[in-house]
């Protein structure tokens, strides 16, 4: 296989995604894709979310909403809540999972699902816009603000009008009130929240 060597993005791609096949320490993480995770960096950040993407190098991109929060925070409610994240390897302590996901089945299952040693691991996708740590700490009040007012959410007394929102309960919405953010109405999005909102209140 060749890559095109003025295409630097794409031999970066490449070279991760090849070394996965033999990266003993990256094989975990990219058998939990589409799973919620949690990831503590090594300033003991803890950034929880569903994991969409990994490579060789232990490249992780988290995304339906990401809650990031900071190592000098003893409040829960003193979080930040993102789209999407990009998180270097380098950068990651350790990387938790949810009580309830086997770990031998889980690792049993990407196996069998890879072909001759290789497996298909999508890409990061287009359309969102990873932020870094550093652009993160930046725009950290901005993020904040634009979360809580975005138009997409439903009226401000969600946590008494179930009705507008069926799919979610009485204790799913309180997992949203605690933090102070609202559910989106999105279905798909709400339900991956409750789930990375469960695995931030009960962490391993």
């Amino acid at each position: 296989m060749k890559a095109v060597l003025d295409d630097h993005s794409a031999c970066e791609v490449w070279r991760s995604r090849d070394r996965l096949y033999s990266s003993l320490v990256a094989i975990f993480p990219a058998a939990l894709i589409g799973k919620p995770v949690t990831v503590i960096l090594l300033d003991e950040t803890r950034i929880t979310g569903r994991l969409c993407s990994c490579d060789g190098l232990m490249n992780l991109q988290l995304d339906s909403g990401v809650i990031i929060r900071k190592p000098d925070s003893d409040r829960l409610n003193a979080v930040i809540v993102v789209e999407t994240i990009m998180i270097f390897g380098k950068r990651i302590r350790y990387v938790t999972v949810p009580k309830s996901i086997d770990i031998s089945s889980t690792l049993a299952e990407w196996e069998s699902k890879s072909q001759d040693g290789r497996i298909f691991l999508p890409r990061p996708t287009k359309s969102s816009k990873p932020l870094r740590e550093n652009q993160i700490k930046s725009n950290e009040n901005e993020l904040c603000q634009s979360s809580m007012t975005s138009d997409n959410f439903v009226d401000i007394d969600y946590v008494d009008n179930t009705e507008n929102i069926p799919w979610l309960e009485q204790s799913d919405l309180e997992q949203f009130a605690s933090i102070g953010v609202k559910p989106t109405g999105d279905k798909k999005v709400d339900l991956v929240m409750v789930q990375t909102l469960k695995v931030l209140n009960n962490p391993l």
